[in-house]
Parts: structure tokens; C-alpha cells; sequence
């Protein structure tokens, strides 16, 4: 009885320490597994046996291949070198996604295959013939290559997004100079519109297509808060932890719930309190809930007089999308306390 450590070997291509009947039964172990094109050729590329699959391959019979010459039915010089290299050194020969082309069937398109050329040697180590093995892996190969196309599509849809959001913050940015009183109006608008070409832009350099570091969009979002608020004066620093990692589903309306809370801080905060730092911090549970919290660490809690300048109005809108449930009170000694609990995506 032939086992898989025998085929292992003889697929290594080391078979001297096989008898001969051994030899006879790993080799005929080959012709019989379902789907996979194996002949064996004496030592001139004549045909000895072939299984039914290369024979149903070729549109031939098995006994029709019987002493007929490989490169006489296919012709390759390329390929021919290879047979040729292997009978003259006894080294087998492997080679993975090797391009087929059927000459004595044009209408085949191309097709791929895993092949091995393996040598089969007399006890003095002479080589008296070969077995040839073929595996057809182009759905394999198709499929993959539409997925990196895919990937190559996707990549470049989020850096177009991307680049039009923005050039809708310039011409916004331009209104903005052109005209001072709708400087307030307009800078929240900004400010969206930025938190969502962040995402897109992130996804775009992202080695998953499919999910945002969250983490990573928050700190460039915090830099950029910081940037624009830390010029009236107002002392904020940022302290995230954020190792969640969301789809793109999630991460959107997550992002824009947490531009207007930290927007809130950064505009309210320090007029009401110089001393005006904000917390952001975040994890995933077990189960995939998302929890995130937000501390603005002030001596006063905001007015309620202020919520309608805040989006929280847009918040609650985001909230009910995301199924999600957020928390609002202040903590005398910490300040005023935001936390979120969003439940796992639903897969898509």
C-alpha cells in the first residue's frame, strides 16, 4: 500500500531510496488522484501511461498517448529544455503559476498550472524516465488577481473621494476669507467635511481595505483640532488610546460623532476654563461592542446654552445609525464626561 509519505517523497523528486515495486506503486498512486494530470515518459519524452485526467485533457484517449512523444503533440522548446536539464542532472523540477498556452486548441484562453517534472532513476542513479504532473490552478489565479484589482479600485475611489472632499474644504475656506461673517457658520462645516476625508484618506493607505484604525484617525484628527484652536490661546492636549479597529460603516459616523464632541472641547472649553485638556479614549469588547469616552477636564460643566451650537443635534442623528447610546454628565474634579457604546457591524 502506498502512503502520502511515499508521494511526498517522490514529489520531492528523492526517490533512490525506493525498490522498484515501491517506485511502481507511488507512481501509479499519481495516475489515480482525482483531477490531477500526471504521465509518465521514458527518458526519450515518450508517452508510458497517463492518467484519465491528462488524457480527457489532450481530448484523447489514455492508450492514445501510448508511445507517442510528448513534444510531438506539444511542441516547446522552452519547455523541452527543462525535460532535458532533468534527464541529464536527475534533479526533478518544480514550478508554481506556470502560463499554459494550447496551440492545439486555440479557443482555450489561457490557463495556469502548478507542474513538476520528477526523475525517475535505476538503483545506479541513471534516470530511465520521468513523471510529469500538472495541476490546474487558474480559478485560483483568476480569483486572485480580481481581488488585488479590486483592492488597486477601491484604493484609488478612496483617494478620489478624498481629494474632492477637499476641494470642497479650499472653496469652503475661500467663502470663509472672502466673507468674515460666515466664518461661524462655516467653520463647523469644515471641520465635517475634513473629519470624513480623513477616513477616506486613511483607508486609502490602509493594508486592510476593509476596516480603519481608529486609534490612528483620532490622533491625526486631534493634531489637526489642535492645530486649529491651540491659535486663540486655548492650552488643550490630547492623551488617546484607541486600539479599535472598524469598518467603514462604523468608522464614518463614529468620526463624526467624535469631531463634534471634540470640537465642543476645544471651542467651549477654554472659554469657559483655561485649564481645558481633553481625554479620549477607546476599546473593543469581546463581544464587538465599541466603547469610547470622552473627559473634558474643567472645574465647570458647559452651559446647556451651548448644545445648540455644538451639532449635537447631528450627534443623535449618527447615534440612531450606529444603534449606539452615549451618556452626557459632569464629574465634579474631572469635568465633563461623553461615553459611547456602539454594537458590533452587522457582517456584511
Amino acid at each position: 500500500m502506498t502512503s502520502q509519505a511515499d508521494i511526498s517523497l517522490l514529489r520531492s523528486g528523492t526517490i533512490e531510496g525506493l525498490g522498484l515495486t515501491d517506485l511502481r506503486e507511488v507512481t501509479r498512486a499519481y495516475l489515480e488522484v482525482p483531477g490531477l494530470l500526471s504521465a509518465i515518459l521514458d527518458r526519450h519524452y515518450n508517452f508510458i501511461q497517463v492518467s484519465q485526467a491528462y488524457a480527457d485533457a489532450g481530448r484523447r484517449r489514455p492508450e492514445q498517448f501510448v508511445g507517442r512523444n510528448h513534444f510531438d503533440l506539444y511542441p516547446d522548446a522552452g519547455n523541452q529544455a527543462i525535460f532535458d536539464k532533468v534527464v541529464s542532472t536527475g534533479e526533478s523540477f518544480v514550478i508554481k503559476e506556470k502560463v499554459f498556452l494550447h496551440p492545439d486548441q486555440p479557443e482555450r484562453p489561457v490557463t495556469y498550472w502548478d507542474w513538476s517534472l520528477l526523475a525517475l532513476k535505476e538503483p545506479d542513479g541513471r534516470v530511465w524516465g520521468l513523471l510529469f504532473t500538472l495541476l490546474d490552478i487558474t480559478d485560483r489565479v483568476l480569483m486572485e488577481k480580481a481581488v488585488r484589482n479590486r483592492e488597486i479600485l477601491l484604493r484609488e475611489l478612496h483617494h478620489r473621494v478624498k481629494n474632492n472632499l477637499q476641494t470642497v474644504v479650499s472653496l469652503i475656506t475661500l467663502h470663509r476669507l472672502a466673507s468674515p461673517d460666515l466664518e461661524e457658520p462655516l467653520t463647523p462645516l469644515k471641520g465635517r467635511i475634513d473629519a470624513m476625508a480623513k477616513v477616506h484618506e486613511l483607508l486609502s493607505t490602509s493594508d486592510d481595505l476593509a476596516v480603519i484604525d481608529f486609534g490612528r484617525y483620532a490622533n491625526s484628527l486631534c493634531r489637526d483640532l489642535e492645530q486649529l484652536f491651540g491659535s486663540r490661546g486655548i492650552g488643550v492636549s490630547i492623551t488617546i488610546d484607541m486600539p479599535v479597529s472598524l469598518s467603514l460603516d462604523t468608522a464614518m459616523p463614529l468620526a463624526l460623532i467624535v469631531n463634534e464632541l471634540l470640537t465642543n472641547c476645544f471651542k467651549h472649553g477654554g472659554v469657559m476654563d483655561r485649564r481645558a485638556t481633553a481625554l479620549l479614549w477607546g476599546r473593543c469588547q469581546p463581544d464587538g461592542t465599541v466603547e469610547v469616552k470622552l473627559v473634558q477636564e474643567s472645574e465647570r460643566p458647559i452651559p446647556p446654552s451651548a448644545g445648540k451650537a455644538l451639532g449635537l443635534g447631528l450627534v443623535d442623528v449618527l447615534l440612531d445609525q450606529l444603534g449606539a447610546t452615549m451618556t452626557q454628565r459632569f464629574q465634579p474634579g474631572h469635568g465633563m464626561v461623553w461615553q459611547l457604546a456602539v454594537p458590533p457591524s452587522s457582517p456584511p
